[in-house]
């Protein structure tokens, strides 16, 4: 089975990250993520045509190297992987640098 990784081409800063790990079964307080995640882009690279993902929940997390600022994280969301699919709930996996706000996330089936 492949699995397609997709771009994170902008996400949150790591104090709203482990802010939203830490309060993800919080029922009072909510932490909203935003990750802008590539499902393609045009022939020169030039644009990228947005994935429709929300509803993050941070799950799991954990330093990739020793810096503090990359991270390798589970959770679930609601995304489409394609673009004429509607948007359905799934987990995921990324790793991802909040310094560089850049990543790679798939999705686990």
């Amino acid at each position: 089975m492949s699995t397609t990784r997709f771009d994170i081409v902008n996400g949150p800063s790591r104090e709203t990250l482990i802010d939203a790990f830490k309060y993800a079964f919080d029922k009072t307080t909510k932490v909203k993520l935003k990750f802008s995640v590539a499902l393609g882009y045009t022939p020169d690279h030039s644009l990228y045509f947005p994935m429709n993902i929300g509803e993050i929940k941070i799950l799991g997390i954990e330093h990739e190297d020793g810096s503090g600022e990359s991270f390798n994280i589970k959770g679930t969301c609601v995304a489409n992987t394609a673009e004429h699919e509607p948007a359905k709930p799934r987990k995921f996996e990324a790793c991802y640098s909040a310094k560089t706000r850049k990543g790679s996330i798939w999705f686990i089936s």
